[in-house]
């Protein structure tokens, strides 16, 4: 049965590697891929400030980093030169180099930083607050006001938001039009969705259908996020569940929600519209996620979650000799993951933000924070942000008012503006909770387990669901708030 086993493998990976995709020949640098390859400006500023920023900027992420190059460039009566280094690397080894620079005192002015290590950062003192910062400037106040919220720490602003990903539902138009849709069927779904018309069982009897009819194979017809706790939340919280008090600063579980998404998860299974790979190696197993980008490559999945970035990765990756995202478009589109009850709205979930901060120097010199603070500022204008959250398909974090005319309805943040409010936020996102709370990983895998259980059928929902919930009491106590 191993040998069996190791055979499979063996030739998923032949397939994998010998199939012919339409990918990038050569990786895009920040560089390139901001068109700032080709740039002439002065290494220095002659008079004035020269400002240092470390932006975690690979390929299409460009404009982390070079954002604020252009608005120093822009700022009228200000001699201010933003000196960026683009790290086109893992988070990780970002988050490291700039630890390290701060301990011997030479680190960056400036720094893109993920709400984790944002608050991480801040307790350690590495980065300034920002309150008085933001008050001076009235562009801010074109920033949706969430963001700052998601960041305040110990009653004080510790960074300028960037950018947010959400994890939402994406269809197969060509799929749906197999299936008999009309085109303006298939551009209703993200409404219908959203205003409760589509909920979780028509879903459900739509994939069943295109396995019926043939259209799609079975275990191809809704596939989870490619990081599996994601996932779960994306369940759990479609009805409208929390599971953070903000308020009681406790986490939250619910009894009833929780054996729902459990109860969804087996059903997916149950009807061949999930492949069980997912749970024999995990879903976001390094097997797992290569048969994932062959399926979704290939056009064979109806139905997947994933991030709106991913979006941007298909059309650079993909779609490249085909029109790019234009091209994309015609063949995908993404919405709200349905409710499972007809009269509650699809959900998205808002699983990470990215953030600039401005790190503590004992020897700045109150001009460079003023010169720092001002170029923040102009980097959150639409001019400058745009071209970020259109080129990554990221959600804007301006307030979907701030716009610069004339609008294109085709625009990525114009889509994703659309999604905004149907955003519920992932519990690890909020910063009061990361004061006390040191077990996520043994939090994670206790519901974890509760998915894999029923997937496997080794437990019935409502069974799985009791298991979960005494392990969590007993790991967190009072810290938990079930309802």
């Amino acid at each position: 049965m191993r040998f069996l086993v190791g055979v499979l493998i063996l030739v998923t990976l032949f397939v994998l590697l010998t199939r012919r995709y339409t990918v990038a020949a050569q990786p895009m640098t920040a560089a390139s891929a901001c068109g700032m390859e080709q740039d002439t400006a002065p290494t220095t500023a002659a008079t004035g400030v020269t400002l240092q920023l470390w932006a975690l900027a690979a390929g299409r992420e460009c404009w982390r980093a070079y954002g604020p190059v252009l608005a120093a460039r822009q700022l009228k009566g200000q001699a201010i030169l933003v000196q960026s280094t683009a790290f086109e690397t893992r988070g990780s080894i970002h988050r490291q180099a700039v630890d390290q620079a701060v301990q011997k005192g030479h680190g960056p002015d400036l720094a893109s930083v993920s709400l984790g290590a944002l608050h991480r950062w801040a307790a350690s003192g590495a980065i300034v607050p920002l309150d008085r910062c933001r008050a001076r400037y009235p562009t801010f106040t074109t920033i949706d006001n969430r963001f700052w919220s998601l960041e305040r720490w110990h009653d004080q602003i510790w960074g300028v938001p960037l950018e947010a990903n959400l994890l939402v539902l994406y269809f197969n138009k060509e799929l749906l039009h197999a299936l008999g849709w009309f085109d303006a069927q298939i551009e209703a779904l993200p409404t219908q969705i959203r205003t409760d018309a589509f909920p979780f069982d028509a879903l459900l009897a739509t994939a069943r259908q295109a396995v019926a009819e043939g259209i799609i194979e079975p275990g191809y017809a809704i596939w989870p996020a490619e990081n599996s706790f994601e996932f779960f939340q994306l369940l759990y919280t479609n009805g409208g569940s929390r599971l953070y008090d903000e308020t009681q600063d406790r986490l939250v579980i619910s009894q009833a929600a929780l054996t729902k998404s459990l109860a969804a998860m087996q059903q997916l299974l149950d009807d061949e519209l999930m492949a069980t790979t997912f749970l024999d190696a995990g879903i976001d197993s390094w097997l797992n996620n290569n048969l994932r980008r062959d399926a979704l490559a290939a056009g064979r999945v109806l139905f997947w979650v994933d991030h709106t970035t991913d979006w941007a990765e298909w059309a650079t990756n993909y779609m490249t000799d085909h029109g790019g995202a234009a091209t994309l478009a015609h063949r995908v589109g993404m919405a709200p993951f349905p409710a499972f009850a007809p009269q509650e709205p699809g959900r998205t979930l808002l699983v990470d933000a990215a953030y600039y901060a401005i790190l503590a120097k004992p020897e700045r010199a109150p001009a460079r924070l003023d010169a720092a603070c001002a170029v923040l500022a102009e980097s959150l204008t639409p001019a400058i942000n745009d071209r970020h959250v259109n080129q990554a398909h990221y959600l804007s974090v301006l307030s979907p008012t701030t716009t610069l005319p004339p609008v294109d309805p085709t625009a990525p943040r114009v889509q994703l503006d659309a999604l905004r409010d149907d955003a519920q936020i992932s519990y690890w996102l909020y910063p009061a909770l990361w004061d006390w709370f040191t077990d996520d990983a043994a939090y994670q895998a206790i519901l974890l387990d509760a998915l894999a259980d029923v997937g496997t059928r080794r437990s019935e929902p409502t069974v799985a669901a009791d298991r979960a919930i005494r392990r969590l009491q007993s790991l967190l106590g009072d810290q938990l708030l079930v309802e």
